[in-house]
């Protein structure tokens, strides 16, 4: 089940931050077998869970369906999950698919989950997540697999500028 479209929240308190992806559910339809369609509003596709789920969350219209960072679908009511989450900038893309999911919290980026292939040739897989034309953090991975970070506060021209110098001086 990829549900990586979904908006991402944050653990509002606690160490360490925990980050899922979640979205209200706007209806849920049984069938006679017990396994249900979970819908939801915005042209958000629909989910369906089994029977198993049902008995064991009970799902009701307007509490959340959430993905945990292992990917485990589960449900919460709204008051539980809206006390406990709160939202977070949204996740950073990259045009080749080099970044398939990126954890945001403040505006800045804290951590990057990198696809296998993510480095291919001299291919920069960055993440940044940006405040107006300003870069808050910055993060790539070089092709010799080191990191390379950006200050904050730097232009995003001067940040791909510095990234582009780190995986191949030849480039920029």
């Amino acid at each position: 089940m990829i549900l990586n479209q979904w908006p991402v929240y944050k653990t509002k308190t606690g160490t360490p931050i925990r980050y899922v992806t979640a979205l209200p559910v706007d209806s849920i339809k049984q069938n006679a077998t017990g396994s249900a369609v979970l819908s939801f509003a915005g042209g958000y596709g629909s989910v369906e869970v089994d029977d198993r789920f049902m008995s064991l969350w009970n799902p009701v219209a307007g509490g959340y369906a959430v993905q945990d960072e292992q990917g485990q679908l589960t449900f919460v009511a709204k008051a539980t999950f809206e006390a406990a989450y709160e939202t977070t900038a949204p996740a950073a893309v990259v045009a080749d698919g080099a970044i398939t999911s990126a954890k945001l919290a403040d505006n800045a980026v804290t951590a990057v989950k990198l696809a296998s292939n993510a480095v291919t040739d001299p291919k920069v897989a960055a993440a940044a997540a940006v405040k107006g034309t300003k870069l808050v953090t910055a993060a790539a991975a070089t092709s010799a697999g080191g990191t390379v970070t950006v200050p904050a506060g730097t232009t995003v021209d001067a940040a791909i500028k510095i990234i582009l110098d780190a995986v191949d001086p030849s480039a920029a």
